[in-house]
């Protein structure tokens, strides 16, 4: 996924990258896959493409959350490029992997909450997502 198609998706719902804020990307691999074909899940996914990653980072997202198994896109990883995962490291941006019903949000505005578990020594944890909508 390119910056073009981020700037177009965020076009086309009227939205803006919400600054110290988090972006949640619906690309529909839950949808189609869930319960399916696991290698079609984990071998086959977008992600975002380091140009992409630089874009969000540049408008002040600080957590990047996506219903693909990375944020970098399958390639990337067969490759072992993993770009994405590399400007949100230098660029200090948190990223959510995995993410279930994200259609359900699509398009709309609300507040992101994140609990993760403590876990020692990870670098990484399950964690309680959730989206708060206000009136």
């Amino acid at each position: 996924m390119s910056a073009q198609d981020i700037e177009e998706a965020c076009r086309k719902a009227d939205l803006e990258v919400p600054d110290k804020g988090s972006v949640l990307i619906w690309t529909g691999r839950y949808e189609k896959f869930y319960g399916g074909d696991f290698n079609d899940w984990l071998y086959k996914y977008p992600g975002l493409s380091e140009e992409a990653m630089n874009w969000l980072a540049d408008r002040g997202c600080v957590n990047v959350g996506i219903d693909s198994p990375s944020v970098d896109s399958s390639a990337a990883m067969k490759d072992r490029g993993y770009w994405a995962h590399k400007v949100c490291r230098e660029r200090k941006v948190l990223n959510v992997e995995n993410m279930c019903n994200l259609k359900e949000i699509a398009g709309t505005k609300f507040v992101f909450s994140c609990l993760p578990l403590k876990v020692r020594g990870g670098t990484g944890s399950p964690v309680r997502a959730v989206a708060i909508y206000f009136e």
